[in-house]
Formats: structure tokens, C-alpha cells, sequence
């Protein structure tokens, strides 16, 4: 298992490793290069906006749930310094319970995320609270493929969410 908890390792064989250290990685690799479009000319990379989808796993658990408005506000955090921006637009997909809990049988309300609810008022807060993030909310109309993961339509869909959500912050730049 890996997981965006800057603090979290698993011993593996590449070592101690979490999604965290993987974003560094690809953030020190994106600013080195100098030549983006190859035209032999120094170019900026400047950061349009960060977009997030995660939660799902959060959910799952009552405890981690509680959490997740502080761990988002410390990952952007750490993610904006990784930017070397003071504020970059955050859009953030809500998260969606496909109803298809069948890995626990026992449980008669059929959710696979049994703390969604919890995740759902954190990320509306955060959007609340932080002037320059945006919430996707389509994600409760999309189709599964398996319990976690939307089908192709619903990515595509996620996707042109995302990018209008964007492109919207970057017109009404505060």
C-alpha cells in the first residue's frame, strides 16, 4: 500500500516510499528542465492549479475520517511550498460511494465508504475556507466499474469538470 502521508513508509524494495516523496520527485524533475517546448529557448514553468482527487480510502475508516480536513490543508500546504508558490488554485473532486459493498456483506446499509459522509463536509469545508479552492461535486452521478473506481464516462467527465472548475479559478483570480 502506498499513501500521500508525507510521514508514511512502507519498506519495499525501492526503499522507504509514499506518493508524497513520488510528487517531490516529479516536481524537482518538471522545474530542472529548461527547454519545455524544445525550441532551444529558457522556458518558466509556472503552475496553473493543483488538482485532487482523493479521499476514498480516508472514508474507510472512522478515525483517519476526523482527519481529513487537517491532513488537506497540511498536504496543499506542503504542496504549495513544493511549488514555490504562496497560493496556487486547488480544485478538489469530491468523493462518491459506489453502493457496491460487497467485500463486507455483513453490513446492510451497502457502503463502501462507511465515513464518506465525514470526508464529504471536510472537503466542503476546506473549499469554504480557503478562497482560491474549488469543489467538483458531479462525481455522485457516475458509474463504477468495480466498488472504487468510475467507469470511462465518468472519467471523461471528471476530467472537463476539472478543467472548467480551473479555468474558472484563473478568471476570477483573487
Amino acid at each position: 500500500m502506498r499513501c500521500w502521508e508525507p510521514d508514511f513508509h512502507v519498506d519495499g524494495e525501492n526503499g522507504h516510499i509514499n506518493q508524497y516523496d513520488h510528487f517531490l520527485a516529479t516536481v524537482r524533475h518538471a522545474f530542472a528542465v529548461q527547454d519545455i517546448d524544445g525550441d532551444k529557448q529558457p522556458d518558466t514553468l509556472t503552475p496553473a492549479g493543483i488538482i485532487w482527487m482523493q479521499g476514498e480510502s480516508d472514508a474507510g475508516d472512522k478515525m483517519i475520517a476526523q482527519r481529513y480536513q487537517a491532513n488537506l490543508k497540511r498536504m496543499m500546504d506542503l504542496i504549495h511550498a513544493a511549488l514555490r508558490l504562496d497560493y496556487v488554485r486547488v480544485v478538489i473532486g469530491r468523493i462518491s460511494d459506489s453502493g457496491k459493498d460487497d467485500y463486507q456483506k455483513d453490513l446492510a446499509d451497502g457502503k463502501v465508504l462507511d465515513f464518506g459522509d465525514t470526508v464529504h463536509r471536510a472537503q466542503a469545508d476546506f473549499v469554504t475556507q480557503d478562497e482560491n479552492a474549488a469543489l467538483v461535486e458531479t462525481t455522485d452521478a457516475y458509474g463504477y466499474s468495480d466498488p472504487w473506481h468510475y467507469d470511462s464516462p465518468g472519467y471523461l467527465d471528471l476530467g472537463r469538470q476539472f478543467a472548467d472548475a480551473v479555468h474558472k479559478c484563473q478568471n476570477e483570480a483573487k
